[in-house]
């Protein structure tokens, strides 16, 4: 984080500080619980180990992206995506401001 936040800042990006609404880690617990649905969708079933939360989560999978049994992901939810810290309107604006999905 204090690197990002040092190479922001010589980039000239002003940048805020957001509270996550939920952090943590899961861990894949089964895949495909109620049978395979979808071609290149693989349903999880993970448990965090912070919370202890129960997640249903549909992924999609390529080549390059695989899943399996016993594997850890971590899950970030953040009130925003904008590294000056306000709020998402709703519509989408291209290149009008930095944000987090394009570092």
């Amino acid at each position: 984080m204090a690197l990002e936040n040092e190479l922001n800042q010589r980039r000239g990006l002003q940048v805020t500080i957001v509270e996550f609404l939920l952090e943590d880690i899961f861990r894949i617990e089964r895949l495909n619980p109620d049978g395979k649905k979808f071609d290149k969708v693989i349903r999880v079933e993970a448990k965090s180990e912070k919370f202890d939360m129960f997640m249903h989560l549909d992924v999609m999978v390529t080549k390059d992206f695989e899943v399996k049994e016993g594997d850890k992901f971590a899950m970030v939810i953040a009130p925003t995506l904008n590294l000056d810290g306000t709020p998402n309107t709703g519509y989408y604006t291209p290149a009008q401001r930095d944000c987090k999905a394009q570092s």
